[in-house]
Order: C-alpha cells, then sequence, then structure tokens
C-alpha cells in the first residue's frame, strides 16, 4: 500500500519508490520548517523560509527528469529517426535510378545518333 492508502500494482512499486525518493531528494520543506523551528525560528517564519527555499531551489534545478523519462524520450527519438533515414533512403534510391536510366538513354542515343 502506498502513502495515499491504495493498493499498488506489483510493476508500479519500482515507479513509486523511484517517484517517491526524487521527491524526497528534490525537497523536504517540512523538514526543514521543522529544524527551524527547533533552532528558534517562529513556526510561520519557519515555513515560510523552507517556502522560498524550495522555491529557489526549483527555479535554479527547473524540471528534474527520471531515468524512465529519459529513456522513453530517447527511444522515441531512435523511432522517428529511423523512419526519416528510411524515408531518405527510399528517396535516394528513386534518384540513383532515375539517374542511372538517364545515363543509359544518354549512351545508347549517343550510340544511335553518332554513327
Amino acid at each position: 500500500m502506498n502513502k495515499l492508502g491504495k493498493q499498488l500494482e506489483p510493476n508500479s512499486r519500482k515507479e513509486y519508490r523511484s517517484f517517491d525518493s526524487l521527491t524526497q531528494t528534490m525537497m523536504d520543506t517540512l523538514s526543514i520548517a521543522r529544524n527551524l523551528s527547533e533552532a528558534g525560528v517562529d513556526w510561520k517564519q519557519a515555513q515560510a523560509h523552507a517556502a522560498v527555499i524550495a522555491r529557489a531551489v526549483e527555479q535554479q534545478h527547473g524540471d528534474v527528469a527520471t531515468k524512465e523519462f529519459v529513456r522513453s524520450e530517447l527511444n522515441a527519438l531512435r523511432g522517428e529517426l529511423s523512419s526519416e533515414i528510411s524515408t531518405v533512403e527510399a528517396r535516394l534510391l528513386r534518384w540513383m535510378v532515375g539517374l542511372i536510366f538517364t545515363a543509359i538513354s544518354i549512351v545508347i542515343a549517343a550510340q544511335i545518333l553518332i554513327p
């Protein structure tokens, strides 16, 4: 079961854990606020400080991509690139066949016209 009390699928357990550890690594504002409060800072001020710190970290680092996201994007790009390469190969082959046919036609015509 996850923190919300919902049953997890067997395959989703790994993804949930990686997302949970990512959010814990990113910023634990409650922990920051508690530490500040224990150090003598007023609770409301501690919460405000933690929010400012979290905002600053988020602005500094922007969106964080997980390995799974990067891998899926790379696989999608590989598929697109493969289809583009296939398209270019087909167009190149048509041009080559056309040029070969044209060259052969010119040679035949030159042999007929030039005695």
